[in-house]
């Protein structure tokens, strides 16, 4: 986040293949869209959080708590 505010390009690690890693220069754009994206995911992830734990505090018995979808 601090890239950001920065407000300039900057190296920042990343992977294009999820194995190896590196510092690469990115632009400003570039940076506030990662930053972007990674608060949408995580606003979705608590966000079915949540929902999950609404669900479990609202069960009466163990067949409904069996019904509740896990995972997306």
């Amino acid at each position: 986040m601090g890239l950001v505010v920065a407000d300039e390009d900057a190296k920042f690690k990343c992977s294009l293949d999820g194995v190896l890693w590196e510092y690469k220069n990115h632009t400003i754009s570039q940076l506030k869209e990662v930053l972007k994206d990674g608060k949408n995911i995580k606003t979705t992830i608590l966000q079915k959080f949540n929902d999950l734990k609404n669900q479990i505090i609202s069960i009466q018995d163990i067949e409904k708590l069996e019904k509740i979808k896990w995972s997306s």
